[in-house]
This record gives structure tokens, sequence and C-alpha cells, in this order.
């Protein structure tokens, strides 16, 4: 079996590179050059040189997948993609992505339990939090179990009537006013027809002014 000599090793950059006999320049964290022995000089296998490079790939998978956490969760769809723009391949991606999840810094049942409370406190509907979620990889029954156990506590008719009374409270009811919170209900994503149902308690009120 052919061996691959170490030429060079630069420990001047944050993640040293290895300069091998084949002219490969190869990045291997300071942690696995202890771990592995390597020196300037020495000679390894290729076989041995294969784990180093795989281990070395996924220590550098890693922490850039730390890095993109930033004190920030993300779902596993989203981390995925990051990994696969920044270059890594798709073995060390499936095993950091392992490692991520069994240590949950990616939870997507966590993600969506918190990102769904927090755009319901926010006033927004169904639709939007859908889309959103849809955009980050998010699974649909994932969206739906969240989505059903809000609307146990209150349903999204009665969030978006709360809203409505809220933005009305201080109004006059016009047809026009009517049609701005309307176009309001609906860019927060609630659905046409519980806006449809909300609004039209409004539309047969006494005194309602057309103008």
């Amino acid at each position: 079996m052919s061996k691959i000599s170490i030429l060079e090793i630069d420990l001047g950059k944050k993640n040293p590179l290895v300069l091998l006999s084949d002219e490969r320049k190869v990045t291997v964290p300071l942690e696995l050059i202890v771990k592995y022995k390597i020196k300037e000089g020495n000679d390894l296998h290729e076989s041995d040189l294969e784990e180093v490079l795989y281990e070395s790939e996924k220590w550098l998978c890693k922490d850039a997948g730390l890095k993109y956490l930033n004190n920030k969760n993300k779902t596993a769809y989203e981390m995925e993609k990051h990994l696969e723009e920044k270059g890594f391949s798709y073995d060390v991606i499936e095993d950091i992505l392992f490692f991520m999840k069994e240590n949950l810094f990616v939870d997507d049942d966590s993600f969506v339990e918190s990102f769904v409370a927090n755009s319901i406190t926010k006033g927004k509907g169904s639709l939007f939090i859908e889309e959103q979620l849809s955009q980050k990889g998010v699974s649909n029954d994932l969206v739906t179990k969240y989505l059903d156990r809000y609307s146990e506590e209150e349903t999204e008719y009665d969030r978006c009537k709360r809203y409505a009374e809220k933005y009305l409270k201080h109004e006059t009811i016009s047809n026009k006013m009517i049609m701005k919170l309307s176009r309001k209900l609906f860019g927060l994503g609630y659905p046409q027809d519980i806006i449809g149902d909300v609004l039209e308690q409004y539309v047969q009120v006494d005194g309602f002014d057309n103008e």
C-alpha cells in the first residue's frame, strides 16, 4: 500500500494547512494533528490519510454548523442547506446532522413549537405560519400538530376576532375601514373564510357607514 509524506505543516492559521507529497494542500484542525501525531517528514498510508481527511472534514463541518446557529435556532433543513453551500460532502453532512439532532443543537419539534407560539403572540394567522415553516423545510404534520394544540386554547376565528376588535376599537366603522382591516388580516396570514366570518358582523351593525 502506497504512502503519502507530510512535507510541511503551516501552523500560522486557525486551522493548519498540511502540504502532502502528492502536491495536495489540506486543512487539518490542530486537535486532529495532535490526535493523529501528524508531523513534517512523517509518512501516512493512504487509508490512514483518508481517515484523517474525513475526520478533518467532519470537524470543520461541525464547527461551521455551530457557528451558523450563533444563538439562533435553525431547522434541520436550514442546517443541511447551509452545510451544502459550504461545500461539505453528503456523508459528512449526514454525520453532523445526526450529531446535532442527538445533542439537540437542531430540534425541529422544539423549533416549530416556539415559532408557532411566537407567531400567534404577534397576531399571525395559520397561512403565514404554514408558509414560513414550509420554507424552512418543516413537515406539514409537525406544523399541524402545534397549530391544533394552540387552537384548543383559542380558535383561529377567536384570535382573528380579537385582533379585529382591537384594530377597530377607536375607529369609525365604514366600508373603507372594513376593507382596510380585511387586507390587514389577510397580510397577517388569516384564511379568507375566517376573515369573512369575523368581518360579517361589522357589515351588519346598526349605523354602519357605507362611505
